[in-house]
């Protein structure tokens, strides 16, 4: 009687338990060897180059902001604590043959000379230009690989995602018509800061990818 009802009750378990989870995770989190020979075995990438430079500048860095129409350039964009970025996340899904990474870099710096074009219907652009220094307190950024396109980094899509909330940042305009032009009203500034933090998600993701993991080639 009591052998009948252990193997109902192990029936009942099973049944609740549902189907297996497609969700396997290969790896350590903070096992960057594992992580970049799991990647390295099913890409055409080559395991990491070492560290991502603490501090670092970029002569041009050019983003587009749809939603206010304007076109900004970073000028000698110097990146600070790209190096403090750490993976919180990383599994395959063996249903559906894709790969999650996920980045998560807190504190990240940009400092730059910005120059900005808003453009108008029938109109020239306006430019403006200022100095900006802005710290973020998360950036999160989670890369999808695909099976079916041999886990291609450089055509992969990475969403990115302002998870410590608003930069802390500091702007001096370069002259008084960018003084004039420039709002003191913030109630849009997440908006430009999804698009900002959107239009550097490739570079900051792949270069520390490439550079930390695994070098998939790509011209962030």
């Amino acid at each position: 009687m009591l052998a009948r009802c252990l193997a109902v009750a192990a029936v009942a378990v099973l049944a609740s338990a549902g189907p297996p989870s497609p969700i396997y995770r290969p790896c350590y989190l903070d096992d960057y060897k594992c992580i970049s020979d799991h990647l390295a075995a099913n890409s055409k990438c080559i395991p990491g180059r070492g560290q991502i430079p603490s501090q670092y500048e970029i002569p041009v860095f050019r983003f587009e902001i749809p939603y206010f129409n304007a076109t900004y350039v970073d000028h000698n964009l110097i990146t600070r604590n790209h190096d403090q970025c750490r993976v919180s996340e990383f599994y395959d899904n063996v249903r559906t043959l894709k790969t999650v990474l996920t980045v998560d870099c807190p504190w990240l710096n940009f400092e730059s000379n910005r120059t900005l074009a808003q453009h108008m219907s029938f109109k020239e652009d306006v430019v403006l230009s200022f100095y900006i220094n802005g710290s973020y307190p998360l950036i999160r950024l989670t890369t999808v690989f695909d099976k079916g396109n041999n886990f291609d980094l450089c055509s992969a899509f990475t969403f990115a995602d302002l998870a410590g909330g608003l930069p802390i940042f500091h702007i001096n305009p370069n002259d008084q018509r960018t003084a004039q032009w420039l709002s003191k009203d913030l109630t849009l500034l997440h908006i430009y800061e999804r698009e900002h933090i959107f239009g550097k998600r490739n570079w900051l993701a792949r270069s520390f990818i490439s550079r930390t993991l695994c070098d998939f080639g790509c011209h962030h």
